[in-house]
């Protein structure tokens, strides 16, 4: 069960991890690779990241930003698409709430992370959408849930009630300011660097605060990791809207903590933020 934010970010094993990511976004060294298998990059992506064999190399944090590519484009360039829907959404969320308005911008969001308009989850996540009268409330009560202290996550598993998944999640995190976009390679990258921070302080176990669910992808499980290191428990399969919304949000919690207590608060000479750690998780997560 999600404990409110300052219940949750004073547990010891959670100050512990937060430390850790801090000193991870400040530039702490890790080392991970893995093989390309359906790639999208932009022009010139391999040459300038000296990908060779079909492999990229992954150093630390501030590594992954900088390598980091959607749909053929790079940060930049995503950046400023994400930009503009963001203050779509923003508009709309500061008029007068309309269903027509809700569901333009939601499919402006849903297609950016589906890269097109053909894929299951743009389908299904749209298809839901149209079938809800009063989407443009559901969509304001996740926003409102996501972001406050004391959530309620089960909120999302109501029938009746706002969605949460690998598609909703872009979103919330682009209506709010410190939400992070929690997909299937967000979910593996934490999983990761847990593993990682477990090891390091020789513990065996997963505590119930940093178990980040994800999302079943065989190249996305945490479970089977790179990081040789021994659980007694596993990381578990998202299964529900409710689960989702919970790793979410912890994810949140974590990393805006961990960015207070940053030495260095640039990368690569820009100001370091939420989308930029999302971004080099989205990197780092591609593959375990």
């Amino acid at each position: 069960m999600l404990k409110n934010k300052d219940n949750y970010l004073s547990a010891q094993i959670v100050l512990g991890f937060v430390d850790y990511f801090a000193e991870l976004i400040d530039g702490k060294p890790f080392h991970h690779q893995y093989d390309f298998r359906k790639p999208g990059l932009y022009e010139g992506f391999e040459k300038k990241h000296q990908v060779t064999n079909g492999n990229l190399t992954i150093h630390s944090l501030e590594d992954a930003y900088k390598k980091y590519w959607w749909d053929n484009k790079d940060y930049a360039e995503n950046k400023r698409i994400l930009d503009k829907i963001s203050k779509k959404i923003k508009e709309y969320r500061r008029g007068e709430e309309s269903r027509e308005e809700c569901l333009k911008v939601l499919e402006r969001v849903l297609e950016w992370g589906a890269g097109n308009k053909y894929t299951k989850l743009f389908v299904s996540n749209m298809d839901w959408a149209k079938s809800k009268e009063n989407i443009d409330k559901l969509m304001e009560d996740g926003v409102k849930e996501m972001q406050k202290h004391d959530p309620n996550p089960k909120l999302f598993d109501n029938e009746k009630g706002p969605r949460m998944n690998a598609g909703f999640t872009k979103y919330y995190a682009l209506a709010c300011e410190d939400v992070i976009i929690y997909d299937g390679r967000v979910a593996a990258a934490l999983g990761f660097l847990t593993k990682k921070y477990l090891k390091q302080e020789s513990r065996d176990w997963i505590p119930d605060e940093l178990n980040f669910g994800y999302t079943g992808n065989k190249y996305r499980n945490p479970n089977k990791c790179e990081v040789n290191y021994e659980l007694t428990n596993k990381f578990k399969l998202i299964i529900s809207h409710h689960h989702h919304a919970e790793s979410n949000i912890r994810a949140n919690w974590i990393i805006s903590e961990a960015m207070g207590k940053v030495k260095d608060k640039e990368w690569d000479s820009e100001k370091i933020d939420m989308r930029k750690i999302e971004a080099a998780l989205f990197i780092l997560g591609y593959s375990l």
